[in-house]
């Protein structure tokens, strides 16, 4: 029988790896509301959303926080 791994990690909301894709959904999203985002495009938005996600995760004071309240995460 081979053996098992000590761990398995489940990434579920893509804050420790992610394999692209990320931006252009949240263009997706954002043309849905291309009206209310105006007059931002929705690939404005959509970057910009992308940098404060990557800007968020990448402070080391954001891990002891954050790492656990995901959600809070989200709208903070």
């Amino acid at each position: 029988m081979p053996e098992l791994p000590k761990a398995i990690l489940f990434d579920l909301d893509d804050t420790i790896l992610s394999f692209g894709g990320r931006e252009a959904l949240l263009i997706e999203v954002a043309e849905e509301f291309a009206a209310e985002i105006a007059p931002l495009s929705p690939v404005e938005v959509g970057a910009a959303i992308e940098v404060a996600f990557l800007d968020f995760w990448a402070r080391p004071e954001s891990y002891p926080t954050w790492r656990t309240r995901v959600l809070e995460a989200r709208i903070a």
